[in-house]
């Protein structure tokens, strides 16, 4: 397994969280499923259920390598939403912690 390190921006909220996973994808699922919903911004209605299709595996994702850093994708479906949500997804040396 290797670790993933997500980071999502929404609201001007960062959130970051790690994974071990064989996959981005599962890592970018797992991190839905974890953001955090006491900050003083709940989601609700249509952006909650979206986060839950998500983070179940209901949803279809796509992710983008970005060319020039092998290890980093990201999350193309997050800006559709409303509000969207910027994520990336980084392959991240866990032995370095």
């Amino acid at each position: 397994m290797s670790c993933y390190t997500c980071v999502t921006v929404n609201r001007t909220k960062t959130h970051v969280s790690q994974h071990f996973t064989d996959h981005p994808e599962h890592a970018l699922r797992k991190h839905m499923g974890s953001l955090p919903f006491s900050d003083g911004i709940n989601p609700i209605g249509d952006e909650l259920y979206w986060i839950q299709n998500v983070a179940l595996g209901k949803s279809e994702i796509t992710l983008e390598q970005y060319p020039h850093y092998g290890q980093v994708w990201k999350w193309s479906e997050g800006k559709a939403y409303s509000p969207p949500y910027t994520t990336l997804i980084i392959k991240t040396d866990a032995s370095s912690r």
